[in-house]
């Protein structure tokens, strides 16, 4: 059975109150100069960030799963926050960059988180404006 657990790393200020998921897109991993400026920022500001790879980078393939596997990655790192850091889920902001972002938006009523920070948001697959990614 294939496991769903990633890597994720923290940036815990001294005093926050807020935590936020950073999860980031399909091209580029969780230290890529996006994500990494947004995960020591909001940090600096306040927030505890926790940034994550999906499983098929951490596995060091190209292309990303399919989205329910992307989501379950998703809700893992959301779930680590509430059970293992206790963090009470509705002072989780889940937040991402393109892919991430989306997911984010997909898992968002599986949680009690009550914000969402996107950093653009991909409506369409590439190279096909007829189909929209905004059902949920």
């Amino acid at each position: 059975m294939e496991s769903d657990v990633t890597r994720l790393e923290l940036a815990r200020p001294p005093q926050w109150r807020q935590a936020m998921i950073i999860a980031n897109g399909a091209g580029a991993d969780m230290h890529s100069d996006f994500i990494n400026y947004f995960h020591e920022e909001l940090a600096r500001a306040g927030y505890l960030t926790v940034k994550f790879n999906f499983l098929y980078q951490e596995q060091g393939r190209k292309s990303p799963d399919a989205a329910g596997k992307l989501e379950k990655t998703y809700l893992a790192i959301y779930n680590y926050l509430v059970e293992k850091e206790k963090i009470p889920g509705k002072n989780v902001i889940l937040g991402g960059k393109s892919m991430g972002g989306r997911i984010a938006t997909q898992i968002a009523d599986r949680t009690e988180a009550t914000r969402i920070v996107l950093y653009g948001y991909p409506l369409h697959p590439p190279g096909k404006t007829e189909k929209l990614r905004d059902a949920h």
